[in-house]
């Protein structure tokens, strides 16, 4: 009986020891960043905070949305309460636009079996839950099947017409190898390719769940000098894990650390 006790307090203080270590690296990662917010980034960009991380909600006319990723809940319920809030439903979901394939950004994606499915071919493995990726947490797990199927896998710089509105991929590989930022409506939605600091500094992809952060801040250079290069305004960036950057987005690129 004894033996077991000991086991039991062994395996609990192991346990505890995970997730203290968790804790830290979330804290080192994202800690201090500005919070995320129910709000508008840019006029018909709205930002659906789920704790830790977000999704967005495109306006794309009437009765018509699109989404970047849908968080890391299955029942998508945040997602289904912004939307009845705008008097939707599961159903004027069109299009859904994954930054990457990691599960808090595509948990809910079968909730909206009516919309199309879209993220860079590159990233179509990882979506499928075929790979895990090349990240130091990426190693530590076994590929799961997700069930999810792309409608197509985009490739850098293609346009999609929802409706209305035009949504743009850009290429940012590095936290994963098929990471994607989509402007759309003068923000450019980054997803977990980069952060921003306590001090408003755009900064690349963190290194515990990015395959290449140094491939990450190149990606992400390049971007800025492609969007000035091509007048491409980008009025607000998006984050997957914190809050929002105003201002010149091509230019706050340019300067990634």
């Amino acid at each position: 009986m004894k033996r077991w006790k000991k086991a039991l307090i062994a395996l609990g203080a192991v346990i505890a020891t995970l997730l203290l270590a968790a804790f830290a690296m979330y804290l080192s990662a994202f800690g201090g960043r500005a919070p995320m917010t129910d709000a508008d980034l840019q006029p018909g960009v709205h930002v659906v905070p789920m704790g830790f991380v977000s999704a967005f909600i495109i306006e794309a006319g009437p009765g018509q949305v699109a989404l970047i990723d849908t968080g890391v809940d299955p029942e998508g319920k945040a997602i289904l309460a912004a939307l009845q809030a705008r008097g939707l439903t599961r159903e004027s979901v069109r299009a859904i636009f994954i930054t990457h394939g990691h599960g808090d950004h595509i948990a809910a994606i079968k909730k909206f079996p009516e919309a199309q499915v879209y993220a860079l071919e590159t990233e179509r493995a990882l979506v499928a839950g075929e790979v895990t990726g090349t990240s130091p947490m990426g190693k530590l797990q076994k590929p799961n099947a997700t069930g999810i199927t792309l409608s197509r896998g985009l490739s850098d710089g293609e346009q999609v017409k929802v409706g209305d509105t035009t949504v743009t991929a850009f290429a940012v590989p590095g936290h994963t190898s098929g990471s994607a930022a989509y402007l759309v409506k003068g923000a450019l939605l980054l997803g977990d390719a980069a952060t921003v600091s306590p001090k408003g500094q755009v900064i690349g992809p963190v290194w515990m769940f990015s395959g290449d952060t140094s491939l990450g801040r190149e990606s992400l250079r390049k971007l800025g000098v492609r969007l000035q290069g091509e007048h491409l305004e980008v009025r607000a960036l998006g984050f997957a894990h914190c809050g929002p950057l105003m201002g010149d987005g091509a230019q706050a690129l340019r300067g990634v650390e």
